[in-house]
């Protein structure tokens, strides 16, 4: 991984450029470098730009949390206690309640956050993390989960640890995507607070699809898989060295044919294991 500036960084093995258009950049090179290690290539660009934005945030949390004491940022988990069949059906009630009991947590703390809802690679059930900058004691955390109508399973609290759970989680079982429901996002205000708005990737795969769309009559009719052929098509000319993008892409040629990624399709690709199962749902339900 190289850098350019404060704001603006490279992943060259899958020809990636990142500009982060906030303040206060939080991602050290070592994470940086952990993101190309691991991450580059594993996952879509898409995937991608939601965990730098989950890492900038935790990152940011982290050292916000060094101004209240010794104890750091905390990681925090919640299920639901509703049953398979139940859980199903009413998902979407189970994430609106998760809202609020997070704002009842921040109520308790006085604290910030940043959260993601997931679903469990083996059991399917829905349930969440979050990191704030506080902690919060038994009874608060019994008060911020009980009220009426409260449909929250177990709550758990313990230390970050490595930042990179948190990223992890958005390469994993998200899903439920398209449906209006939000499966990431911040409570409260915090120097580095960011979105997916504040990183914008670019890289010769995505100049392949703007070319696509050029060709094709996507304004009309929306992006179709005839499109993504085509776009795909286009990235294997290049990388095969029979189609110029210009300086600023063909650059990346060399070292994405030599990293040794899947680069078949030209976009970065979801493996089946999605990232980190550490967390087991099923162990921890009410």
């Amino acid at each position: 991984m190289s850098e350019t500036d404060n704001h603006q960084f490279e992943f060259p093995s899958a020809g990636i450029r990142v500009c982060f258009r906030g303040n206060d950049l939080f991602l050290t090179p070592k994470m940086r470098a952990e993101f190309e290690d691991k991450y580059v290539g594993r996952v879509s660009e898409r995937t991608m730009q939601s965990m730098l934005v989950m890492a900038q945030n935790v990152a940011a949390l982290c050292e916000r949390a060094k101004q209240w004491g010794d104890f750091g940022a905390s990681f925090n988990s919640w299920t639901s206690f509703l049953s398979d069949e139940e859980l199903e059906e009413r998902w979407k009630e189970v994430v609106h309640n998760s809202h609020i009991y997070m704002r009842r947590v921040r109520k308790q703390t006085g604290g910030c956050l940043t959260w993601v809802v997931e679903w469990g690679k083996k059991s399917h059930r829905v349930h969440g993390h979050f990191v704030s900058d506080r902690w919060m004691s038994v009874d608060q955390q019994w008060d911020a989960k009980d009220w009426r109508n409260s449909l929250m399973g177990r709550c758990n609290m313990t230390k970050v640890g490595a930042h990179g759970y948190m990223w992890k989680e958005m390469g994993k079982g998200l899903g439920r995507r398209g449906t209006g429901v939000k499966l990431q996002g911040c409570m409260g205000d915090f120097v580095g607070k960011c979105g997916m708005r504040d990183f914008v990737i670019d890289s010769p795969m995505a100049e392949c699809r703007r070319l696509a769309c050029a060709m094709s009559d996507v304004k009309h009719r929306g992006w179709t898989e005839e499109d993504n052929r085509l776009a795909r098509g286009l990235f294997q000319s290049w990388l095969a060295g029979r189609m110029d993008l210009g300086e600023e892409y063909d650059r990346y040629r060399e070292a994405m044919r030599g990293a040794g990624r899947q680069v078949e399709h030209g976009d970065s690709w979801e493996d089946e294991e999605g990232g980190d199962t550490d967390f087991d749902v099923a162990s921890f339900q009410k």
